[in-house]
């Protein structure tokens, strides 16, 4: 695991800085519009002139970087600057269609010339976020027969989370998503066992892979958008049994959940690319439930029956650059399970149980695009 954080922490420090890196190429450089019209102002900043509108596939001569600025020149001759977000290195050709031939363009640029390429908000390109998150965990069980017990949000968990988005168009992309963390439960169980015991070792695992698609609310850099999900999801909270002297358990909730799950997503930029708030909204369509084992009992609260899951997360980022940022944000996760027949749990026998699991988490991450 430790292998893990230096290998994806290496990497993005190694690749953080190949976009601004590609403007910075010897020789000729240019520049191809993305955007719809990209504005050119006379100087690096929105209040100025508008000099000229370089439309979508049109190729402009790189002078210089200016901060979040692109200096550029036009094949008539118009000096001015454009920002970085409308525009990518080089010569281009574009999805959804060539270049325009009026308006100051260069022509139809050679064949085999890339796609989109990253762009400061995202739009194409890979997004990767690695960093810490801290949680709390609060578990419920019950049975026919009065059985019950429940253990509130104070178990306090730390671990690792890493997160990458693939966009191969400003519309359609991939997400993988991986988090482990780490804590440590106390409980004291009740009749018949009547015994407190600390120090459990427990843990969550998450696993996310999802195709995703996206629509942006307009062509500005700063315009919001709104996305949806589909995957494949596991959900894992593993806790070590308890066991007293004969080796019989005494402690046990290992819960899995796998499924497919449908998302709903949203960013806000806040009048700069750059600075933005997100949310986004997890259902999970029908999980399965399967619960751990321990020595003498394979099912120690009957056989799965049903289960729901639902996820909300809302945050904030910021980015320093054009490859490096940081997120900063919270989730809520809760999940019902509930088993039909008998179990045996707690050296009781337990009918007709049912679970819940609930988290809250809060995240940061740096960010990195490449």
């Amino acid at each position: 695991m430790r292998a893990w954080v230096r290998f994806t922490v290496a990497a993005a420090i190694l690749f953080a800085g190949l976009p601004s890196l590609a403007f910075a190429q010897e020789g000729p450089k240019f520049a191809t519009v993305t955007a719809k019209k990209a504005a050119i102002y006379a100087q690096p900043q929105e209040s100025s002139e508008v000099k000229a509108t370089a439309k979508r596939g049109e190729y402009l001569e790189v002078g210089g970087i200016h901060g979040n600025w692109v200096k550029v020149r036009t094949e008539g001759g118009i000096v001015g600057f454009v920002m970085k977000p409308m525009v990518v290195p080089g010569k281009k050709e574009l999805e959804g269609g060539a270049p325009p031939d009026e308006g100051g363009g260069s022509g139809r640029p050679p064949r085999g010339g890339g796609g989109g390429g990253p762009t400061v908000e995202g739009r194409t390109g890979l997004l990767m976020k690695a960093g810490l998150q801290f949680a709390g965990n609060s578990y419920g069980f019950k049975s026919s027969g009065g059985f019950s017990r429940s253990v509130g949000m104070k178990t306090g968990y730390t671990g690792i989370n890493t997160d990458f988005e693939y966009w191969f168009i400003p519309m359609f992309g991939a997400h993988l998503r991986y988090a482990n963390t780490f804590g440590s439960q106390a409980c004291v169980l009740s009749a018949p066992i009547n015994k407190k015991v600390v120090g459990i070792p427990t843990n969550i695992d998450r696993i996310e892979l999802d195709a995703a698609g996206r629509f942006f609310l307009g062509d500005s850099p700063t315009a919001p958008n709104v996305s949806a999900r589909l995957g494949y999801h596991i959900h894992d909270m593993k806790i070590d049994p308890v066991v007293d002297g004969t080796g019989q358990p005494l402690y046990l909730v290992s819960n899995s959940y796998k499924g497919l799950v449908l998302g709903f997503a949203g960013d806000v930029p806040l009048g700069s690319p750059s600075f933005g708030l997100h949310a986004n909204l997890d259902y999970w369509l029908g999980p399965s439930l399967s619960e751990g084992s321990t020595k003498g009992h394979s099912k120690p609260s009957g056989s799965p029956k049903s289960a729901t899951g639902l996820e909300l997360g809302a945050g904030t980022y910021f980015n320093f650059s054009d490859t490096a940022g940081v997120d900063i944000g919270f989730e809520y996760a809760s999940f019902t399970g509930s088993f039909s027949g008998t179990g045996r749990r707690f050296d009781t026998d337990v009918t007709n149980a049912k679970t819940t699991d609930s988290y809250i988490l809060f995240g940061l991450n740096g960010t990195y695009r490449f």
